[in-house]
């Protein structure tokens, strides 16, 4: 067994879920309801159930959803962050359309 193999999975019904959960919180956004992070910036932070903490113990673990278009509010962390974009483009810090 390796280290990854350790590492929790996210099976294809908990990414049906998120999906779900992010796009609710866009929904209601429309509908003039608070609820995300940001206009046009919805999320959700993976917890241990049973402690309320970070899933992981070295790491946290969150999905973001952006409209395209949508320009967020630069953010520090005291740590990494790893960001992935699955649909659509990104543009790094300070670049400019």
């Amino acid at each position: 067994m390796t280290a990854t193999d350790r590492l929790p999975k996210i099976s294809a019904a908990e990414q049906e879920h998120t999906d779900a959960a992010l796009a609710a919180q866009l929904e209601l956004e429309a509908e003039g309801h608070p609820g995300v992070v940001e206009p046009g910036h919805a999320a959700v932070r993976f917890t241990n159930p049973a402690t309320a903490g970070d899933c992981l113990s070295t790491m946290r673990c969150e999905m973001h959803r952006l409209h395209a278009g949508t320009r967020t509010a630069t953010t520090r962390t005291a740590g990494s962050a790893v960001w992935q974009v699955f649909d659509g483009a990104t543009r790094g810090p300070g670049r400019r359309s």
